[in-house]
């Protein structure tokens, strides 16, 4: 498969999808129930008893949180790589069986559209970024609830990566065809100059009980410059999260992130959520995605609007394509790493327009290839936006 008919096909699914979210109706119903049926016996229910915690009463809490969509792991949608749609479900049950007390949602419940630039650094090792991601989630309904629902997330991201200077990394026993310098430096990182993420996302936030919730995902996608699709460019990710409810304002977070890089596979996620008592202040201090955010006075009370701080591990693996003879390396995964923190403005409109902008810094940032060793570029900053609705 080529470069082009790749292309042709990424461009063909999207229009697609657009499409279908414009011809396919997508029906919100009532949230007043329907009338009950008729019961031949008043004291007995017609649907039986609940196999699930039906009864117990949600969770207190704020009354807006603009990352609740991302549950207790707040990560997402401001990286690609380790970006999963969290869902934070506010109906203790595991399920809700009784067809009388559904509430139904729309089957594409959200698009998300992010960019980010990232410059190439100050030192002579440069490498530039530019990111471009397109998603839809549809949302599946489990046990009649709508409230624990599995979210199934498809995207596509476009990296487009720069450097001015060649000299990144040495290769083992390459020679400059010019000079016979035996320490010929190349950009093998980045031989295209593009890579892309085709991912399929998976996410269901079931709540056990009064004081228990969990965050499980799983992605599969092939992470490649599409020159050539091969076994390693598949990688599989995913998380699981406990969420566990100390008291109204606290909440303490314990479980594991699989990010399955050339050299990072699996970080612990651990810390506790604090959460102010009217609902407009949020810390986050959960390594490794700490977050601060407070909410804004506005004149109209029904739009939304916050400033946060926040800290992530940043980054992502591909499968690229060298162009070097040796055999391990012609086609070899590379990871790029960094460590980033930025502040940006959170806002939610009444029309349903959820979007963020931020400006940060990235740090520590390092390539990483399979079979050779890791090399370190200089510090960036960095400008991100996405719209989701």
């Amino acid at each position: 498969m080529n470069q082009t008919s790749i292309r042709q096909f990424v461009l063909v699914t999207i229009a697609l999808l657009i499409a279908v979210s414009y011809i396919i109706p997508n029906p919100v119903y009532s949230q007043t129930p329907p009338p009950a049926p008729p019961v031949l016996d008043p004291s007995v229910s017609t649907y039986g008893t609940a196999p699930c915690n039906s009864s117990a009463l949600p969770f207190p809490g704020p009354s807006f949180d603009p990352y609740a969509a991302s549950s207790g792991y707040s990560q997402s949608p401001y990286s690609s790589d380790l970006g999963y749609n969290y869902y934070y479900n506010t109906n203790p049950g595991a399920c809700n069986t009784s067809p009388q007390q559904t509430n139904y949602q729309k089957f594409i419940d959200a698009w998300l559209v992010r960019v980010l630039w990232m410059p190439g650094g100050q030192k002579e090792k440069k490498l530039g970024l530019t990111q471009l991601e397109l998603n839809a989630t549809f949302a599946f309904p489990l046990c009649f609830d709508p409230k624990n629902s599995l979210k199934v997330t498809p995207g596509f991201t476009f990296n487009w990566w720069n450097s001015d200077c060649r000299k990144l990394m040495p290769i083992p026993d390459a020679v400059d065809p010019d000079s016979g310098d035996p320490d010929y430096y190349v950009l093998q990182a980045m031989h295209s100059k593009r890579t892309y993420d085709a991912y399929l996302d998976f996410g269901w936030a079931p709540q056990l009980s009064d004081w228990i919730s969990v965050d499980l995902g799983v992605r599969i996608g092939v992470y490649s410059d599409f020159h050539t699709v091969r076994g390693n460019a598949i990688r599989l990710t995913g998380h699981a999260v406990g969420n566990f409810r100390i008291s109204q304002t606290w909440e303490a977070r314990l479980g594991i992130d699989y990010i399955n890089r050339v050299q990072d596979k699996i970080l612990p996620v651990v810390g506790a959520v604090w959460t102010s008592p009217d609902g407009t202040m949020k810390l986050e201090a959960v390594f490794p995605y700490p977050k601060f955010s407070q909410k804004l006075p506005l004149a109209d009370a029904r739009n939304e609007l916050w400033w946060y701080v926040r800290g992530e591990y940043g980054g992502g693996t591909w499968n690229v394509y060298t162009g070097l003879d040796s055999p391990y390396e012609k086609f070899t995964n590379v990871s790029y790493n960094d460590v980033r923190l930025a502040i940006g403005l959170d806002f939610e409109f009444i029309n349903n327009i959820h979007g963020f902008f931020e400006v940060g810094g990235a740090f520590n940032r390092k390539v990483q290839y399979q079979h050779t060793a890791k090399f370190s570029l200089g510090d960036s900053f960095f400008l991100s936006g996405g719209l989701y609705f």
